[in-house]
């Protein structure tokens, strides 16, 4: 499943417009849609891996949506963003702070899982231990 995200994510998107709307578009959708698939199916085995994984894929659809939000940007007039309320630099910043939480949220977890482990996250580390044994 894994595989075919990133395929659909990397590979395919070359055969639209470097850059395009479309291009954009159709990464959001499949990123949805496997963002929509991980929260549902919960494919790992620790609870605290799934979190993570849907809140990496909300991120992943964050970016392009707001990608798309700057691309569409570019194409109105001055007095259209205006009306708008569209700000080019508000969307960086909230990519910037988005991209920034993910990595903060990942810190978060190992320092949580190294201090405090979830007894659903000791009973797999556990039982994966007895079985190697």
């Amino acid at each position: 499943m894994e595989c075919l995200r990133k395929l659909l994510l990397t590979g395919f998107v070359v055969f639209f417009y470097e850059g395009s709307a479309l291009q954009i578009l159709f990464g959001l959708t499949f990123s949805i849609i496997f963002l929509t698939l991980y929260s549902k199916l919960d494919p790992y085995l620790m609870p605290s891996n799934n979190t993570f994984a849907s809140f990496v894929h909300f991120q992943i659809s964050f970016t392009l949506m707001i990608s798309f939000g700057l691309r569409v940007n570019e194409r109105f007039s001055s007095e259209e963003k205006e009306s708008m309320k569209l700000n080019s630099e508000m969307l960086s910043y909230a990519l910037l702070l988005s991209s920034l939480s993910v990595l903060l949220l990942g810190v978060c977890y190992i320092l949580s899982a190294v201090v405090l482990p979830s007894s659903k996250d000791m009973i797999i580390l556990v039982g994966e231990k007895k079985e190697k044994n």
